[in-house]
């Protein structure tokens, strides 16, 4: 969440800890008006914050050599025999498949974000922002997240950066362009790399008929960064006129918790479904698929967004 800071105080000397303020979190069991600490050596302290932002990522951090239960980590394929399969395994808000993915400077959204969870001598691999869990790998196949979880054992290798890893039915973690597969050797290495969070929230977009509630197109959901101020222009739809938008507009803060934007429309003929597509993918104006945290105006199944 923030940068480790050191501090320098003699011996006997005294100081006060303050927590920093954090956006869209609270510092928990923490005085507020500080810790006063007379260090005698070297003292560490560790503070907890909690909030209702889900964790994207601000910027990656550095591979684990330690597994703990609980950690949310990167997933990062090296693929140093072929560069081209190497990257981040986030998954697709469309079809829940593990894909390949590279962070940049403005970061990246939770669906990059995954939690360590023990079970027994192996590990599973949750994604908190579809609440599935990475599977046992298919061998030159997809892999579809699924309520059920893969048990993985890792194994740390010499560089003591980068692990092995292998399924219960003797799959490795191996990549292809693209995405994630298993494979019966050894596969490719990964990192497990901590990371600095950002804070993001879930938008849901609805479509419905104010008459009955009906639904007029699938409903839609994309994560953007807390504290973004959304301006949204809902589609037209043939037969059909929009009454209002229910969500709209947000308070001074911008972005502060998940949010639905529901679009009522109305109609004096009977109900006719509207055709749409089916993936909830995000496009600039010339047509270009972009990431849903890329600020400017964004195309989503018809509507306009603009994220800033």
């Amino acid at each position: 969440m923030l940068a480790t800071d050191t501090l320098a105080v003699a011996v006997g000397e005294s100081l006060v800890l303050h927590a920093p303020s954090v956006p869209f979190y609270t510092v928990r069991d923490f005085p507020a008006e500080g810790l006063t600490l007379t260090p005698e050596t070297d003292v560490q302290r560790t503070l907890v914050y909690t909030g209702s932002a889900h964790a994207g990522v601000a910027a990656a951090g550095e591979p684990l050599a330690e597994l703990t239960d609980g950690n949310y980590v990167l997933l990062y394929d090296t693929s140093t025999s072929a560069p081209e399969r190497a990257g981040y395994r986030n998954v697709s808000p469309d079809n829940g498949r593990v894909l390949q993915g590279q962070i940049g400077s403005d970061g990246v959204d939770p669906m990059y974000v995954w939690q360590l969870r023990r079970n027994g001598a192996r590990w599973q691999l949750y994604h908190p922002a579809t609440g599935k869990y990475l599977p046992e790998l298919p061998r030159s196949g997809e892999v579809i997240v699924g309520a059920t979880p893969g048990n993985f054992s890792f194994t740390l290798n010499a560089d003591r950066r980068s692990w092995r890893v292998q399924g219960t039915n003797g799959e490795y973690w191996d990549g292809v362009v693209g995405g994630m597969t298993g494979w019966n050797d050894y596969g490719h290495a990964y990192e497990l790399r901590s990371f600095r969070l950002a804070p993001y929230f879930r938008v849901t977009v609805r479509h419905r008929l104010s008459a009955d509630g009906s639904t007029l197109l699938p409903d839609e959901q994309f994560f953007a960064p807390a504290g973004s101020a959304l301006t949204f222009e809902a589609p037209e739809l043939a037969k059909y006129k929009l009454q209002s938008v229910d969500g709209l507009p947000l308070g001074a803060d911008g972005l502060s918790s998940d949010l639905t934007l529901t679009c009522n429309y109305v109609t004096g003929l009977s109900s006719v479904r509207a055709e749409a597509p089916t993936a909830a993918a995000h496009y600039d104006l010339a047509g270009r698929r972009i990431a849903p945290n890329a600020p400017g105006l964004h195309v989503l199944k018809g509507s306009k967004l603009i994220v800033r």
